[in-house]
């Protein structure tokens, strides 16, 4: 299938622009719709409600850390057999990395379900919202192999110089969010069960909206049945470990913010924090979309041979991700308690 943008001889800033745009775009499409979310928990289920979904947020961050790895080292080693101009290599690249995916969303789906109670116990829980925090794991990790595969096709659809439709997948997976929290909250009175269901929904949509793409005849990244080999997968965890990292220290202190908020203020006061961290990852969800759309043109001209193009995206990427952490820091600093 034909690829829409030329990684190899477009600009690098209409390339940038192109990839970058719909990624911040998208991000902050889910950045708002999990805000959205949590002001449905906090006025259908309460203070109690916004906690014991922020105190399983740990849980969800562990799948996240591990699609980000195998979705950044994967992506970038299939862009880098694209450059290189071996199409064949790069299929079965992707397909590897993703049935990799695949494995490790069916352990941590089993694992939430089987031990939900236990996880919330873990996690910090206190007696009155543990049995809350339990439900809201068992259903994410119900959809954890559609949540992990949506963002693994999503970095594809990026591999295909499609990322327009990507957007358009965050897109519909936000509204298809927000209207099935209203429904399942507000409507039907389901609380933080009704939350989790909601967000499973979406992204199994999403996952859907996107699979298409994927199992086309002529497509340059047609999932395929391809064996798991150690010397190919070593690169490709190598290469998203710090991913991997990033995402588990978001989640352990998470982690540990909730358990001393919890122990200092009780869930109110993990509350106020879950409400300062939705607005903070408004902020961080621009950084990963520059990050995000940067990555394919820098892995596609590496491949290439031609470190002048890799070079200068990665100069343009850091020019705007400064600019707009001091836009940002102005506004959070002179705007905190409107924000909040």
């Amino acid at each position: 299938m034909k690829q829409e943008l030329n990684m190899g001889k477009d600009s690098i800033g209409k390339l940038l622009a192109s990839t970058a745009i719909p990624a911040v775009i998208g991000m902050l499409l889910q950045s708002i719709y999990m805000m959205i979310d949590g002001i449905f928990v906090g006025q259908g289920v309460g203070p109690e409600g916004l906690a014991a979904v922020n105190l399983a947020m740990p849980y969800l961050q562990i799948g996240s850390a591990v699609a980000f790895m195998i979705g950044v080292g994967g992506s970038t080693y299939t862009s880098i057999a694209r450059g290189a101009g071996d199409d064949q290599r790069a299929r079965r690249i992707y397909s590897m990395a993703g049935k990799v995916l695949v494995l490790s969303s069916v352990v941590l789906s089993a694992t939430g379900m089987l031990f939900s109670k236990q996880i919330a116990s873990i996690l910090g829980a206190s007696p009155n919202i543990e049995a809350m925090v339990a439900q809201y794991v068992f259903w994410l990790s119900a959809f954890m192999v559609f949540f992990m595969a949506s963002m693994y096709f999503d970095s594809g659809m990026r591999i295909l110089g499609r990322p327009m439709k990507a957007m358009y997948a965050l897109g519909f997976v936000a509204i298809a969010n927000i209207a099935l929290d209203y429904l399942l909250i507000m409507v039907l009175d389901m609380g933080v069960q009704g939350a989790a269901i909601a967000t499973g929904i979406a992204q199994m949509g999403g996952f859907l909206f996107l699979v298409g793409n994927f199992t086309e005849k002529d497509s340059v990244l047609k999932l395929q049945n391809t064996k798991i080999v150690w010397r190919d997968l070593k690169p490709i965890i190598y290469n998203g470990s710090s991913e991997f990292a990033t995402g588990i220290a978001l989640g352990i202190s998470t982690f540990l913010f909730n358990w001393i908020l919890m122990a200092q203020g009780g869930a109110l006061a993990v509350s106020a924090y879950s409400i300062v961290m939705y607005i903070a990852q408004i902020v961080s969800m621009i950084y990963f979309g520059v990050a995000t759309g940067m990555q394919p043109i820098i892995s596609y001209n590496h491949g290439a041979g031609d470190q002048k193009r890799v070079g200068l995206t990665l100069k343009y990427a850091m020019g705007t991700v400064l600019l707009t952490g001091l836009v940002a820091g102005v506004i959070l600093f002179f705007n905190n308690g409107p924000l909040s």
